[in-house]
């Protein structure tokens, strides 16, 4: 600073020149007062009537300044704030206390009830005392002044003569036409108090943790004496400058008689009793859902056509959120995944829920730190989807069941067997993962509770790729799906919030409920949006629906998925594991809550060796399901489905192959016994049931097939037996017999077998012949002969 800066003279001159700007329209307005009396007069009224004219141009309508909004969980806690520039909490007038509004007065506009815009007397007061003290003390700004300079950008903030003069006028229209508590409420809520905060609403929450309405005297004074210079009086960067502004304000309230000499003396006393409370977007707990909320908003157009109205909207609206979010089941996700995952570098956990019966969501466990990373990896929001791996198989047995395919239908499950998936995936080697396995022929239920990869990958392929895409798509999957036989098994990304949605239509009875975060919106007390469900349609056939539903209790009750048994609360669901174990799900449902789990790692997909979504992903959902059943009543499952009966086809004289196939189309599950017979090789000799009984689909038929070698048995003892009796032993054991005769004088032996050839126990073909010697009795010599046997004894 020079000499010359520091001289009185130039000091006063400084103050003079300065208060003089601030109070020319005050002056000009006085002169506009004084009655019009000759020459000097006109002049006065053409003084007049040019002020009048300024600012005409400005319109006056009060802007709807920017107002922070808030974001409230289901029980009514805040989840976040949300601000760009001004973190603002609108408050109404009748909210502030006196000793607030007094506060404020006392420091900013004494005579604010008095003047009509411009305080005269004020403006001649600040000049005294600035030419006492050399230097500029005291400001003459009313409060309407400061409202019209930062409410109307137009104006400007310049210090020249012809800005103030437009202030003045406009602070002079305003007084017109606005009550004065319209004026204060809106300059109450429009004031900076630093720290990104705006309004005295949000700086009595900023400050000190509290609603206006609890202000003490001492918290109010510090806040009334931030107004004029936020930073230089911040009680964060300067606690004992805080600490003096602030007993400026109590000194002046005492001066004006606002509060007594005693209340004064306490209130200097007091210390800051600073509570900073974050209220603004850095401080959103469960920033995952806060953030999936914010892009429902985003792309809602009824918020807005644009998405910068709807960006305006969100920011600066002053909108009141109201979620589904349940912060209980929230923390106890995080807290589940934490505990299971606990090393930063190992795997991680994503959990969505829903209701089954609105869609609303319920929680959203999206990662490990919002901070480290914002990828969401329960919506797939900042990043991709996952994919689902055998969790994706329900899709196709909709599809199935759409196409008229039976419970009973048998595919060969053999693992690494070729399936012929024509132009949706050519010449396809599937694989049974280490959670699904099988052999021979299987029907839909083994193949669902088993999670058996060839059988879908061929009914896949018979029900038709783009069907299974398409299915999907109505049942909630969003993310974009290509049309191979391969899609049954999981090999597009999808999102855990998608699986638990789409899963909600098979617990909802075929209705697919969108998932939805806001039940309600409001805006300075207007609803702009009320629900209680989802967009809610029917997608899929009730009975069809119930019907995978029940076959997805098989996985849960003694299949891949035993893991997430609920005891008491019936579940339905199905285990997912790629073929590499880099993604491992348990997808499934209660009657009352659907929820999916993943388990990875995030960054990418790294191969888990021995993880399955049956002993990795299946705990951690049984777990966030026990917190999110508590207190609900165990309602029932759709029953797993029974095949209907069929009549069995008669396939004896076919071929192996060809009885095979007359089967498996008659939705019967061949099992094949090979026998010796006399018959042409593979040839079918026999049937078990035989044809035209009738059985359960998909139940075993046993087919003998001839091995081309006769049979052969070992022949059984007759010697001593009666004739009859030997023969008929003998073909019932599939051999002819030959009987030949020999005398005996033994009356007791007559008619009993004596011999035999072969042997006993000699292995002989069937229908070969066996002999037999039968005894014949004859009388001694002298005695009458007695008649011979029949020769066919």
């Amino acid at each position: 600073m020079t000499s010359d800066d520091r001289s009185p003279a130039r000091a006063v001159l400084k103050a003079l020149l300065l208060v003089l700007s601030l109070g020319v329209g005050a002056v000009i307005f006085a002169l506009a007062l004084l009655p019009p009396v000759g020459a000097a007069g006109q002049a006065v009224l053409r003084i007049a009537d040019e002020f009048n004219q300024v600012a005409e141009d400005v319109d006056l309508a009060f802007p709807r300044i920017p107002e922070r909004s808030t974001i409230y969980a289901s029980d009514g806690t805040v989840l976040a704030t949300l601000y760009l520039d001004e973190n603002r909490k609108i408050v109404r007038l009748n909210q502030v206390d006196d000793v607030t509004l007094n506060a404020v007065l006392a420091i900013e506009d004494a005579r604010f009830y008095e003047h009509p815009g411009l305080d005269v007397q004020g403006i001649l007061r600040a000049l005294v005392r600035n030419v006492r003290a050399g230097e500029v003390e005291q400001g003459a700004s009313t409060i309407t002044q400061q409202l019209a300079r930062n409410v109307f950008s137009t104006i400007g903030t310049e210090e020249t003569l012809a800005r103030k003069v437009q202030e003045a006028r406009v602070a002079m229209r305003l007084e017109d036409e606005y009550s004065k508590e319209e004026i204060l409420e809106l300059y109450m809520n429009e004031v900076y108090f630093g720290r990104g905060v705006y309004g005295i609403g949000t700086a009595a929450e900023y400050y000190f943790g509290t609603n206006v309405r609890n202000l003490t005297l001492p918290q109010a004074a510090m806040l009334a004496g931030l107004i004029s210079s936020p930073e230089t009086y911040s009680p964060v960067n300067d606690k004992e400058a805080a600490i003096a502004r602030r007993n400026v304000v109590i000194a002046r309230m005492e001066a004006l008689g606002m509060i007594t000499e005693a209340d004064a003396a306490a209130a200097m006393a007091a210390p800051l009793g600073l509570d900073i409370t974050q209220v603004g977007n850095e401080n959103a707990r469960f920033p995952f859902f806060v953030e999936y909320l914010k892009a429902e908003i985003l792309s809602d157009r009824r918020f807005g056509r644009t998405e910068r109205a709807r960006i305006k909207t969100l920011f600066q609206g002053g909108l009141k959120i109201y979620t589904t979010l349940e912060p209980t089941l929230q923390r106890a996700g995080d807290r589940i995944v934490a505990r299971r995952f606990p090393d930063p570098r190992g795997p991680q956990s994503a959990i969505a829920a829903v209701d089954t019966d609105t869609g609303a969501v319920k929680a959203l466990v999206g990662g490990r730190n919002f901070e480290e990373s914002q990828v969401n990896l329960a919506t797939g929001q900042g990043g991709t989807g996952r994919q689902s791996g055998s969790a994706f198989k329900p899709f196709t047995l909709v599809a199935a069941f759409e196409q008229g395919v039976p419970l009973g239908k048998v595919y060969k499950a053999a693992s690494g067997q070729y399936v012929q998936c024509g132009q949706y995936g050519g010449r396809y080697q599937v694989f049974n993962a280490g959670d699904g396995g099988g052999s021979g022929y299987i029907d839909m239920a083994a193949a669902t509770q088993g999670s058996v990869n060839a059988y879908f990958v061929q009914l896949a392929v018979e029900v038709g790729p783009p069907k299974i895409v398409e299915v999907a798509g109505r049942m909630g999957i969003r993310s974009p799906l290509e049309p191979f036989c391969s899609i049954t098994l999981g090999t597009h990304e999808v999102t855990p919030l998608e699986m638990a949605s789409a899963f909600g239509t098979l617990a909802n009875h075929g209705v697919h409920c969108r998932p939805f975060g806001i039940t309600k919106v409001e805006a300075r007390g207007k609803v702009l949006l009320r629900q209680k469900h989802g967009r809610c349609e029917q997608v899929v056939d009730r009975q069809i629906a119930d019907d995978v539903a029940g076959l997805l209790r098989l996985v849960v009750s003694s299949g891949t998925g035993t893991a997430a048994n609920l005891g008491q609360w019936p579940v339905f669901g199905k285990t997912g594991t790629t073929n590499d174990s880099a993604d491992v799900w348990f997808s499934g449902c209660t009657s009352q809550v659907c929820a999916a789990t993943w388990v990875g790692h995030p960054e990418a997909r790294v191969p888990m060796p021995g993880a399955y979504g049956g002993t990795v992903a299946a705990p951690v959902w049984h777990d966030f399901m026990l917190v999110a059943m508590r207190g609900l009543p165990p309602r029932p499952l759709p029953a797993t489905p029974q095949p209907e009966a069929a009549q069995v086809p008669d396939v004896v004289g076919l071929s192996r192959a060809e009885a095979t196939d007359v089967l498996v189309d008659a939705y019967f599950t061949p099992v094949t016994e090979s026998v010796p017979a006399t018959q042409p090789i593979d040839v079918v000799v026999g049937q078990s049931p035989s044809g035209g009984a009738s059985a359960v689909a998909g139940s075993q038929v046993v087919i003998r097939v001839s091995n081309g070698k006769a049979p052969t048995a070992k022949v059984p003892n007759v010697v001593g037996l009666t004739a009859g009796s030997a023969s008929a032993q003998l073909k019932n054991a599939g051999y002819m017999v030959q009987v030949k005769f020999q005398k005996t004088e033994d009356k007791k032996l007559d008619g009993r077998v004596a011999a035999q050839a072969p042997g006993s126990g000699v292995r002989l073909e069937k229908g070969a012949t066996v002999a037999i010697v039968v005894y014949r009795y004859e009388k001694p010599k002298g005695g009458p002969p007695s008649p011979p046997p029949p020769e066919d004894a």
